[in-house]
């Protein structure tokens, strides 16, 4: 009884001081973000900054896409591996395999018709506002890419 309460303690010991760590580290990245802003803001220019957001919310979401499809996976594994049902792994390979290459097929076509209405080449009438971006000539001079 006494080595179960003194387990207890621990784990909540445990837990307060992953808590407290987690919470400093959040601090830390928030500063650490409101003070590069600054920089990257300045460095960019507002119109800049709105498309190097964009993009880095597009990166993001799809590393979130990623991590979750690939722990839904891992989870189904373990489940497989741990009721010993080793003819039933394979099955869930070619299925999230399958899923995997449906979502960038249709990530691909939709990234294609974005494109093509977003670049000006075809008419945008379909969408006219969201799509129409033309990003201003001296935009390519400042890309240090482009030198």
């Amino acid at each position: 009884m006494y080595a179960n309460c003194k387990d207890i303690q621990n784990r909540s010991k445990r837990i307060a001081s992953n808590t407290l760590v987690l919470f400093a580290r959040m601090l830390i990245l928030t500063f650490v973000n409101l003070y590069t802003v600054r920089w990257v803001l300045a460095g960019l220019g507002t119109e800049d900054y709105g498309i190097f957001n964009a993009v880095a919310g597009v990166v993001t979401a799809s590393t979130c896409i990623s991590s979750v499809l690939a722990l839904s996976t891992q989870r189904f594994y373990s489940f497989a591996m741990g009721k010993g049902e080793s003819d039933r792994l394979k099955e869930i390979f070619s299925v999230s395999l399958n899923i995997v290459v449906m979502i960038a097929l249709v990530l691909l076509v939709l990234f294609e018709i974005v494109g093509t209405y977003g670049s000006g080449t075809m008419d945008s009438s379909v969408f006219p506002v969201f799509f129409h971006i033309h990003p201003p000539a001296d935009t390519i001079h400042r890309c240090s890419l482009c030198q």
